[in-house]
Formats: C-alpha cells, sequence, structure tokens
C-alpha cells in the first residue's frame, strides 16, 4: 500500500469516529424492530426537545456501518418527514472534494528532515511498530505522517479490514435523502473545522491521540457489541458509562473531540427552536449521552426533552 493510498483513505468519514465508537464491526440490521425478547418496546436513539414555537428532533448517529441500511424505525424516518430543516454535524460532499484530500496531505505530513519516531513517546513508536506488522504493513510507510494523521490512516485501513464503509452510516442516509427530498439542509461545523480538531492538537495531546488508537486495533470487535446492543435499544445510560470508561484515560480527548464542540453546537441547535418549521438534527450518538451532552445542555436552557 502506497503513502498516497494511506493517506487518500485517512480523508473517509473518520473524523467522528472516535466521538462513538472507534469502529463498528458486528453486522447489525440496524433497522430491527426496536423490541426486546419479552415483546417490550424499546426506545430509538431519537429525542424531541422542545421550548419555542417548533420542535427539535435530535438523533445520535453511528457513522459507520458495515453494510447498506434496510429501513430504520418508523419514529426515526416520521420525524425527518415532520422537520422542514435537516442539521448535519458538516457537509459530507466536502470529503470527497480534491481540494480537501490535498489540504489533509499537506497539513499531515512532516517537514523533511523530521520522523514520526521523533514525534512520540518511545513507548508509543514501539506501539506503532507491533500494531503496523500485525497489519502486515511496514512502519517506514508512516515516517512521514504526524501522529494524528497515521492515527486516522490506521483506523481507517483497520475498518475497511472489517468491511466498514462510510457510505452506510445513518447520516450518510440521511444526507442523501435530504438532497433528494429538497429540505433545507444546514451544518454546525465545516469540514475545516473537523480537521482543526487534530491539526491544533498539541504534541502532547497527538501522542495520546496515537497511543489511543494503536492500542485499540487490535480490540474493535470486542469492544464495542454492548455498544451497538445500547444504541439499537436507545439506552443512552450505558453508552454514557461506555464512553466515559474510553475516554477516562485520555480526558483531553475527551474535552476537545466532545464537550467542546457540543458547547459550540448548542447555541446553533436552540436558535432553531424560534425557527418556521420542525427541525432534525443528526449528529454522532456520543454528543446526546452523559453529563456534558448536547441533551444536558438543552435542559439547562429550559427545553422539555422526551426520548423518544
Amino acid at each position: 500500500m502506497s503513502m498516497n493510498g494511506l493517506v487518500k483513505q485517512s480523508t473517509l468519514r473518520v473524523f467522528a469516529i472516535l466521538t462513538f465508537l472507534v469502529a463498528l464491526w458486528i453486522p447489525i440490521n440496524v433497522a430491527c424492530a426496536q423490541q426486546n425478547s419479552n415483546g417490550k418496546t424499546k426506545k430509538n436513539f431519537l429525542w424531541s426537545v422542545e421550548k419555542g414555537k417548533s420542535t427539535i428532533y435530535l438523533l445520535g448517529s453511528i457513522h459507520l456501518l458495515p453494510r447498506e441500511l434496510e429501513a430504520l424505525d418508523k419514529a426515526i424516518e416520521t420525524s425527518y418527514s415532520d422537520a422542514k430543516i435537516i442539521v448535519f454535524e458538516a457537509d459530507m460532499d466536502d470529503l470527497s472534494d480534491p481540494a480537501f484530500e490535498a489540504k489533509v496531505t499537506s497539513l499531515g505530513l512532516l517537514p523533511e528532515g523530521q520522523t514520526l519516531e521523533q514525534q512520540v513517546s518511545k513507548q508509543t513508536y514501539t506501539l506503532l511498530q507491533q500494531k503496523v506488522g500485525e497489519l502486515g504493513l511496514q512502519v517506514e510507510i508512516f515516517n512521514q505522517f504526524k501522529p494524528w494523521l497515521c492515527a486516522l490512516t490506521l483506523t481507517s485501513v483497520e475498518l475497511q479490514r472489517l468491511g466498514f464503509n462510510p457510505n452506510y452510516g445513518i447520516d450518510k442516509y440521511f444526507f442523501d435523502k435530504a438532497k433528494r427530498d429538497g429540505k433545507d439542509i444546514r451544518f454546525l461545523e465545516s469540514i475545516d473545522d473537523q480537521l482543526g480538531l487534530f491539526t491544533e492538537m498539541s504534541r502532547q495531546e497527538e501522542d495520546s491521540f496515537l497511543a489511543k488508537v494503536l492500542q485499540e486495533l487490535g480490540t474493535m470487535r470486542v469492544q464495542v457489541v454492548d455498544m451497538i446492543n445500547a444504541w439499537k435499544s436507545g439506552d443512552s445510560d450505558t453508552l454514557a458509562s461506555m464512553v466515559k470508561v474510553e475516554f477516562e484515560d485520555y480526558p483531553e480527548v475527551y474535552t476537545k473531540m466532545l464537550v467542546e464542540r457540543n458547547q459550540k453546537w448548542v447555541q446553533q441547535i436552540e436558535d432553531l427552536s424560534g425557527k418556521d418549521g420542525n427541525s432534525f438534527v443528526v449528529v454522532g450518538a456520543a454528543h446526546l449521552v452523559g453529563d456534558d451532552s448536547i441533551l444536558e445542555l438543552l435542559k439547562g436552557k429550559g427545553f422539555e426533552v422526551e426520548q423518544r
């Protein structure tokens, strides 16, 4: 695999992966009936929030899936149909722009004379050598990569190896649908904002980020089963606990990926309550769980929140 090929893979829909799951592997049908074995109706990872004259629907998304969606729960589809404005984290069309790929390459490669080994701790680099070898790759391929690009690239390689496709994510499904339906589409941030999550990391943050990815590469399959089940049943408490454990050793990554973005987004979401017509907002599921979630921030602003 060439360096250019690896760089291009890293521009896939991986910028939001660590805000929910490092990877999804189990070949579930996310459209399965939301019922348990006792026939008890379960909730979706969908909430309605109200304060003004309109309703805002918030859907927690899984960004990448191993196969194409079939049919989502009726409550989710009805909420989308009921909305005039559809909001996403960022414009997914920008990811396929050659200019963006060129920007990732420009910002993600080290200056001549510098190497990745010089940028990270000895422990992280030793782990990198081990994990790259397990993937059948040569560590020399990554010599010019900055730590954040190395982390994203390895995540992308492993996702593809496990059969995941960014075109099958729930947000991608609604993004394409909203364009076909002529909905009013809006975004909470730009692709450049998402790229900045990585390019603006400190040296220590980059080291921690790469180490976190490396430590989880070999255990993606076993880590996510309970997370997927929690998402399917709308069990936000369980998912919140899992996200907390996932990031407990990396508080700086948690703050950058989730807390700061939630705080930036909530004002934009609050403003939708005064619009003429309902809104449907699709964000990574981790943004909707825990004490720092968008939902908790909206409750603090006087919104009535109901899971559907």
